[in-house]
């Protein structure tokens, strides 16, 4: 990844105020999801340029791998097409209304990108879901979870990509090591529910990236035995051993199987945290207990694990790279051109190091299980019934040829009838268009769709 300086140490902090890379909602201009997503295009295809003599790949702003480079252009045509595109064998899109008076549609493609501010909140929405429904019925079945949190060392100007590999390589050196595995075998522990996120702050000397690896422990056993069994007494003295043992192997594995030389935080308490008042355990490994303690506390369990993807750091000036659409989007004028460029390059680094990793899953063969011994529901909740829909065809959704700007359009009309009359409109615009693109003898006369 590169490294791209700052004109200048004072310009950047005389520039930048703190308040405005906290995520504050002050230097936010209220945007649909749609019109996120237009600044999302923008920012993964610029600098970018492709060479036709060539078929090489480049960027002219930042330097990249070409593997790089064609994950960046992957995603942003996926980007482009996302809510645009027909879906395959889709007979056409419907557009709906719900009882609330939201638009929205179906039928068209999906990008399924964490960083896509259109997929993202439904990704979180439907990972929630899911976790809720798995939390519920192991508690209900005297299960025990811990949540963990994975972090690495990180400073300005290192590849964001990079540390995420240390973690994935680290997470696995943990859990095949012996002392895990006695561990294990002790307590019960079955499954390790986990997801990735990373956030963004902006220093004198870089971009900084903060990865972390969220996982949910889940054991087959209540805490009482879990306590029992390794001889503790409470709780917090079991999340202050599993914070020290996963550390301990953390870094084992950063010592012995990487040629870095960062050192993980020791863990450590607050003076006179009990578990009647659980607060974090700070360390190269943290672990909180039933996630009721202050690091879970403002987002809740399932938010935490899921919702990580768009929400900002609680503790530090920090941001979820789909924060930084709002610093990029042109209508801010708190922030300045050559900033917004270090913004659309901490955006591509995001894009290029979270690919193919997922927001959240569960453990191996955990929902499976769920299933099988608890009777837990996994399905999709059936939608809410719409009170009005109308239906465009394959054929007239090609014809209306859409683009992102259409669909930040169509979302701003109030009615179905106004979206019908708008599309058709456009349709009928792209037929003449085609028409005095033919040769005379080509012309046929075109009419509109009854509609």
């Amino acid at each position: 990844m590169s490294k791209v300086p700052f004109t200048s140490k004072q310009s950047f902090s005389s520039q930048q105020p703190e308040t405005l890379l906290s995520g504050n909602k002050e230097v936010r201009s209220p945007k649909h999801k749609y019109q996120l997503k237009k600044i999302s295009e923008y920012s993964l295809f610029k600098g970018n340029q492709y060479t036709y003599s060539t078929k090489q790949h480049s960027n002219i702003m930042f330097n990249y791998t070409p593997s790089e480079l064609n994950i960046l252009s992957a995603s942003a045509r996926a980007r482009t097409s996302c809510g645009s595109s027909l879906s395959y064998d889709s007979p056409g899109v419907t557009f709906s209304l719900s009882k609330d008076s939201k638009i929205k549609h179906s039928g068209t493609k999906s990008c399924k990108s964490m960083l896509c501010p259109v997929c993202a909140p439904a990704l979180s929405a439907k990972a929630s879901s899911k976790l809720s429904k798995t939390l519920k019925s192991g508690r209900e079945n005297n299960r025990t979870y811990l949540m963990s949190v994975l972090t690495i060392p990180h400073e300005p100007g290192e590849s964001v990509a990079t540390n995420i590999k240390y973690l994935q390589s680290m997470s696995t050196y943990i859990f095949k090591s012996k002392p895990w595995r006695k561990f294990r075998a002790l307590t019960n522990l079955q499954f390790v529910h986990y997801g990735y996120e990373t956030m963004v702050s902006f220093k004198h000397d870089g971009i900084d990236h903060h990865p972390h690896k969220n996982m949910i422990l889940d054991f087959n056993m209540p805490m009482a035995k879990i306590l029992k069994a390794l001889g503790f007494t409470d709780a917090l003295q079991l999340r202050m051993h599993l914070s020290t043992l996963m550390t301990k192997l953390a870094q084992q594995y950063l010592d012995t199987k990487t040629n870095t030389f960062k050192e993980l935080l020791i863990p450590y308490t607050l003076p006179g945290a009990t578990d009647s008042r659980p607060t974090i355990i700070k360390g190269g490994v943290s672990v909180s207990s039933d996630f009721n303690d202050t690091y879970a506390s403002k987002w809740g369990t399932e938010a935490e694990m899921t919702a990580g993807i768009y929400k900002n750091g609680k503790f530090s000036k920090s941001m979820h790279p789909l924060a930084l659409l709002h610093l990029i989007d042109q209508d801010n004028s708190e922030v300045t051109e050559q900033h917004k460029l270090y913004c659309v390059e901490a955006y591509q680094q995001s894009t290029i190091a979270l690919k193919g990793l997922s927001l959240f899953q569960l453990g191996n063969n955990a929902q499976f299980y769920y299933e099988e011994n608890y009777n837990t529901d996994y399905t999709d909740e059936e939608p809410e019934e719409e009170e009005q829909t109308i239906f465009i065809s394959a054929t007239e959704w090609l014809t209306f040829n859409c683009t992102t700007d259409k669909l930040i359009h169509i979302y701003g009309l109030s009615t179905l009838i106004e979206i019908n009359n708008y599309i058709f409109d456009e349709i009928q615009i792209q037929q003449q268009l085609r028409q005095q693109l033919m040769p005379p003898s080509l012309r046929v006369a075109q009419t509109m769709p009854n509609r």
